[in-house]
């Protein structure tokens, strides 16, 4: 994975000068622990009306309640890994957790693409390496993010993950079980061209995410408790040890 990421750096500053397309995903995936009674019901609503890429990335808009974005992976793994890290890692109040299959639409934007953008045009002194930074730290997680709403049609159903004890003693995550959603309207997967807007951020600032920085960050939007009613729960750093962790990985040679 490291090394994917290192290309796609290199590739960055090789092609900055050219567009690049935004690949649709077929489906998203969302880790929350709220069960389908209440997802397929309501479907998942923002906080607020915020839509800045940096803000929402780096957990500012998050913390604040102020986020217009909801957070979804392309990647299947991603919302497997973050499902295990809250049931092996964490002590919780419930001993499950639910990973819903959404179809995208129009209102989704490929927050990868927006940093990009944001590093290849963003103005003022400190976009372009705060927004390639960032890049840096958690593309890994494949996100895109929808604007306002996340309605109940276009989420297909849900699988509840638990967690149990194999033979041999080790802990291992396993669907327990699988469930649709009659509300859902099949429609073709869309993701908008446009890109998110990002705003310069201070020269140094609070960075909240969740994880490990150094093996596995998480952002707060994606993890589990960026949205449920209890509150969110994140560790924090500053941008300025962000910078450095991903120097000292060798992600970034240059800036």
């Amino acid at each position: 994975m490291v090394l994917i990421r290192f290309f796609q750096l290199v590739l960055l500053f090789c092609f900055s000068c050219h567009a690049f397309a935004i690949e649709v995903p077929s489906l998203v995936y969302r880790a929350d622990t709220r069960s389908p009674d209440e997802i397929f019901q309501n479907g998942f609503e923002s906080w607020g009306n915020e839509t800045e890429v940096l803000r929402h990335v780096l957990g500012t808009s998050i913390v604040e309640k102020k986020t217009g974005l909801i957070a979804t992976t392309s990647e299947m793994s991603v919302a497997w890994n973050i499902a295990s890290k809250y049931l092996i890692d964490e002590v919780n109040e419930q001993d499950y957790i639910w990973i819903y299959i959404i179809t995208p639409g129009i209102n989704f934007y490929d927050v990868n693409a927006s940093l990009l953008n944001a590093y290849m045009h963003g103005t003022g002194d400190l976009i372009p390496s705060q927004a390639l930074f960032t890049y840096a730290t958690f593309s890994h997680e494949h996100e895109f993010a929808a604007e306002s709403l996340i309605s109940t049609t276009q989420i297909k159903g849900a699988v509840r993950i638990k967690v149990r004890t194999r033979p041999d003693g080790e802990e291992e995550i396993y669907v327990e079980k699988k469930e649709l959603n009659g509300a859902y309207n099949p429609t073709t997967p869309a993701v908008s061209s446009e890109f998110l807007p990002a705003v310069e951020m201070p020269a140094d600032f609070d960075v909240y995410y969740d994880g490990d920085l150094r093996l596995y960050p998480i952002t707060v939007a994606l993890g589990v408790s960026g949205y449920i009613g209890r509150g969110t729960k994140y560790k924090k750093t500053k941008f300025s040890i962000l910078v450095n962790v991903i120097k000292e990985k060798g992600l970034i040679l240059f800036d």
